[in-house]
């Protein structure tokens, strides 16, 4: 049977449950932050290159939303544009999509973003002692 730091976070991973103006959102992946980087998605992602590093936050959320949500295929090519340093047509593909998708959408995805992190963090810190390792007021061997 599984801790419950596994159990969090396989929830977290592996069965993603966000559904976003209607979206359904993958899990996040590895795949999501490679492409987050590659995007340049610095603001969602921490500190990246790439050619959307400069744009606004809820336009790198959408990017972000983009990812989670479309298929595969198309977040291929959206990344493939970054890449490629294609910018007219990665804003063109991203507009396309930002027309469909309502602005209160973005704090949605926010609030999944960080719902999930606050779970991953307490799940990485459900420390449970190995067996037969001291506890604090054991006295070390001399």
């Amino acid at each position: 049977m599984k801790d419950s730091r596994q159990n969090t976070l396989a929830e977290i991973f592996v069965t993603g449950s966000a559904k976003i103006a209607g979206l359904e959102c993958r899990p996040f992946s590895l795949g999501t932050l490679t492409a987050a980087r590659l995007l340049g998605l610095a603001r969602v992602v921490g500190e990246c290159d790439g050619p959307c590093k400069e744009w606004r936050m809820e336009r790198q959320m959408a990017a972000l939303l983009f990812i989670q949500s479309q298929p595969i295929v198309d977040v291929q090519e959206l990344v493939r544009f970054a890449k490629d340093e294609d910018t007219d047509a990665l804003d063109e593909r991203l507009l396309a999509f930002e027309l469909e998708i309502p602005l209160n959408a973005l704090s949605d995805l926010s609030a999944q973003i960080e719902g999930d992190s606050d779970a991953v963090a307490a799940a990485q810190f459900d420390l449970e002692s190995k067996p037969g390792e001291r506890t604090e007021a054991e006295p070390p061997n001399s």
